[in-house]
């Protein structure tokens, strides 16, 4: 989760910004990178919910796996399974 993760820093301003409580990456072991079907770039993810958003793998082994363009959009996704599930 990226929301404990080293926060923004503007280096221009120097103003520091927490990072959202939502944000997320997942990082993905090599054995499921090397599998032919791993997704390699840009791609749109289809939930067991019918939520469909576009997502992206990227960094040595594309082992860096997040939604594109809004890194907020898996951890809703995934907080909120977890929040349903009342874990």
């Amino acid at each position: 989760m990226l929301f404990l993760a080293k926060r923004r820093w503007n280096r221009k301003t120097g103003i520091v910004i927490p990072r959202d409580w939502y944000e997320v990456e997942i990082i993905v072991d090599i054995a499921t990178t090397k599998n032919p079907i791993y997704p390699q770039g840009d791609f749109v993810a289809y939930t067991d919910d019918n939520l469909v958003f576009p997502c992206r793998t990227q960094g040595d082994y594309y082992k860096n796996l997040r939604s594109r363009d809004d890194l907020k959009i898996l951890g809703h996704w995934i907080k909120g399974k977890l929040q349903k599930k009342e874990f």
